[in-house]
Parts: structure tokens; C-alpha cells; sequence
């Protein structure tokens, strides 16, 4: 995070923050309870911006960089707007800037409107013009500080988040306007796999995610005729330990991968998870 100072003359002022949570439990966020929710801070200043406008093209400028990096398109999640306009209109209502400005982590809030989720992340901003911001100018100035700092860069870009949710608010005492980005994967979205040994032998292998966040996974042991069932909230691939050749195989959801030992060695085939 980097903020300047404020002064009589100032200019422009602006701060980034970004979180990012996976494998929420439920169970460890119950008790979180949000503060009072008052959306007036979520109307923009007389001749001001329009915020519903602004965050609309923030969802546009987002969405086509991901297009840019190959990534797949983000959907709006009326759940995770409702969690960004709460924490927006709250960080403009008290001017308190942070993820944990309120007393709760981002995925608090989340699981408080009554998302589930597989992994979150949140990008948040404040920024002032004593020029004051045109709707257009007010998106691309929060859009340009996520993309050119690389901790907002690689939520906004995080192949494995499906859905987001916007807001922008907007705060009367200090001139600032508060920006957040909630992005998450559903856990209905959660990826599942298994792997099965049809040889007589112990098999070893690693788990690698795709994304930032999660390290590989410790050596797995799979006994002869055993089956390991696997569930993330990543893209995953498997480092087989009877080569050290770069043989990642990658994974897709409802996947299962069978061993076999052939006279060629060792043969792995694919089929939907469930067949025999």
C-alpha cells in the first residue's frame, strides 16, 4: 500500500490494498456480524461522477484485460455486490481505510451476505481530485492503480476466480471516494478429481496448483489397487514420481486418471470420474 500525504493544495491522493483467502470454512466465520449499513454514502457528490456508471466500467476495463492475459471473462454476483457495497459505503461513512477497517476480514463479509465460497479475494482503493473525477476518469484511476500493482494485478487476473462484485462509495468529509472489488470462485464450483493405482505396486506422486496462493502438496503415497479423491478450489496438475522428466499432467473437475504398467512402463489414461 502507498498513500501520500495530505495538504492544503493537494492534487490527486490514492491508496491500494489487496486480500486474497482459499478453502473458506464456514464454520470458522460464524459470529462476524457487519456494521450499520447506510447506503447513502453509495450516491455520488452533486455534479460528481456517476458510481453506478464508474463501477460498471471498472467490470468492463477488468474484464477485458483478463481477455487480454487469455483468462476467462468475469460474472457479476449479486451477493458479492452486496458484500463491496457494504464495506464501501462503510469505509466512506467512518473515512477508516483497511480489509479489516470494520472489525471483519473481506471474507467475513462475503460469508455475511450469504456467499459460498470456494476462495476469495479483494481489491480495495481510495483516491481525490480537488478537480474533481469525471465517471469515466474516476473507473480508469482505480482500475489503472489494481493493474500496475502486482498483488491487485494477480487477483484481477486469477485464472481460478469466477465472480465479482463492485462498489464504489463516496465520503462528504474528506472528499474521498472508496473503491472495492470482491472476486471469489463459488464452492459449487469446487474441482474434484481422484487418482487410482491399478498396479501392484506403491505409486508416489504431487499435486501442483495453477494459481498463486497454494504450494504443492506433500509426496502422495497410493498403495497398489488404492484410489485418492482430491478436491480444490484450484486448477491442479500431478508431478508423477517414477520420471524426473517435466511430466505434468493437468487436470480437469470430475476427472479420474487410472495408472496402469504396461511393457512400455507406466500408462496413464483419463475418463469421467465415476466410470469403472
Amino acid at each position: 500500500m502507498c498513500h501520500d500525504a495530505l495538504t492544503p493544495f493537494w492534487r490527486l491522493l490514492f491508496a491500494v490494498s489487496a486480500s486474497a483467502t482459499f478453502l473458506l470454512s464456514a464454520s470458522q466465520l460464524q459470529g462476524q456480524k457487519l456494521k450499520e449499513f447506510d447506503s447513502r454514502y453509495l450516491q455520488p457528490p452533486r455534479r460528481g461522477p456517476q458510481l453506478r456508471r464508474a463501477e460498471q466500467e471498472v467490470f468492463r476495463l477488468t474484464n477485458e484485460f483478463r481477455k487480454q492475459a487469455g483468462r476467462e471473462p468475469l460474472r457479476v454476483e449479486k451477493r458479492l455486490e452486496k458484500a463491496a457495497a457494504y464495506f464501501a459505503a462503510f469505509m466512506a461513512r467512518t473515512d477508516k481505510y483497511g480489509h479489516d477497517a470494520d472489525g471483519n476480514k473481506p471474507e467475513d463479509r462475503i460469508v455475511a451476505c450469504e456467499y459460498e465460497a470456494c476462495l476469495t479475494a479483494e481489491n480495495i482503493a481510495y483516491a481525490m481530485d480537488s478537480d474533481g473525477f469525471k465517471t469515466d476518469d474516476l473507473a480508469r484511476t482505480f482500475f489503472e492503480m489494481w493493474k500496475e500493482s502486482p498483488p491487485h494485478r494477480e487477483n484481477m487476473l486469477d485464472p481460478d476466480v469466477k465472480e465479482v462484485g463492485i462498489a464504489i462509495g463516496f465520503a462528504p468529509a474528506s472528499g474521498r471516494y472508496y473503491a472495492v472489488q470482491d472476486l471469489a470462485r463459488p464452492k459449487t464450483a469446487t474441482i474434484r478429481f481422484q487418482v487410482t493405482n491399478q498396479t501392484a505396486e506403491t505409486l508416489h506422486y504431487r499435486v501442483k496448483s495453477s494459481g498463486h496462493g497454494e504450494p504443492s502438496s506433500d509426496e502422495i503415497e497410493l498403495p497398489p489397487r488404492g484410489t485418492m479423491a482430491h478436491t480444490g478450489c484450484r486448477q491442479a496438475k500431478l508431478d508423477w514420481g517414477w520420471t524426473k522428466e517435466d511430466d505434468e499432467a493437468a487436470v480437469q473437475n470430475n476427472q479420474q486418471l487410472v495408472i496402469r504398467k504396461t511393457d512400455k512402463g507406466y500408462e496413464v489414461s483419463k475418463q469421467p470420474l465415476g466410470e469403472k
